[in-house]
């Protein structure tokens, strides 16, 4: 055989290597999914499969907000509150009105530590609902954590008001006025704290 006819098999040889490359099945993780198959994953708790789903949802459709969503909520079920606050500052990013988002991106930062970095969406989620007991107490909580006491004090408050037999609610309260040097505030909610403790409770209470 001479170097001709070799260098021509060769060749051969690295096309056809090339048509198999081509022809071999993609990647799983290539696959579509839709929102229904993500849901239906999640109903099953199913989570880390429904991640997945979702983040090829958000792959297929950059713009589609309530898909990083439903993507943060996932992520946050797996207490992968670092990864799950990614997606919902992408979705507020696309959609700052979106229900629940700046309540949800508060949560996987307070869960994660990061006071600081809760307190803006916990304001903008109480703000939008002042109703909301969840969001004005982990706004409360956020502040204190941050070791911004007198501002935690007015939310911590709120909280107190709406659950008055919860002792370690008055406690953190209190130690959060006595931080904030409002003594009166510190010493009412010491007192209750130490009633709220007491079953049945004393007279004085």
């Amino acid at each position: 055989m001479n170097a001709r006819t070799a260098a021509r098999k060769i060749e051969a040889g690295k096309i056809a290597l090339v048509v198999l490359v081509l022809a071999a099945p993609l990647p799983l993780c290539s696959q579509t999914h839709t929102p229904a198959e993500a849901i239906a994953l999640e109903q099953q708790g199913k989570y880390a499969d429904a991640a997945q789903a979702w983040k090829a949802v958000t792959q297929e459709n950059p713009r589609d907000a309530a898909a990083f969503a439903s993507l943060g909520v996932v992520l946050s079920r797996e207490q992968k509150y670092s990864e799950a606050a990614v997606a919902y500052e992408q979705a507020i990013a696309l959609d700052p009105k979106l229900p629940g988002i700046h309540l949800n991106l508060g949560l996987a930062q307070f869960k994660q530590g990061h006071f600081e970095a809760a307190i803006p969406p916990l304001r903008a989620a109480a703000a939008a609902a002042p109703n909301n007991l969840q969001a004005s107490t982990l706004l409360g909580f956020s502040y204190y954590g941050a070791r911004r006491f007198a501002e935690a004090t007015p939310y911590l408050e709120k909280a107190s008001k709406a659950d008055p037999a919860n002792a370690e609610m008055h406690q953190v309260l209190a130690q959060s006025c006595l931080s904030a040097k409002q003594y009166a505030c510190a010493q009412e909610e010491f007192a209750k704290s130490f009633c709220a403790i007491r079953s049945p409770p004393r007279p004085i209470c």
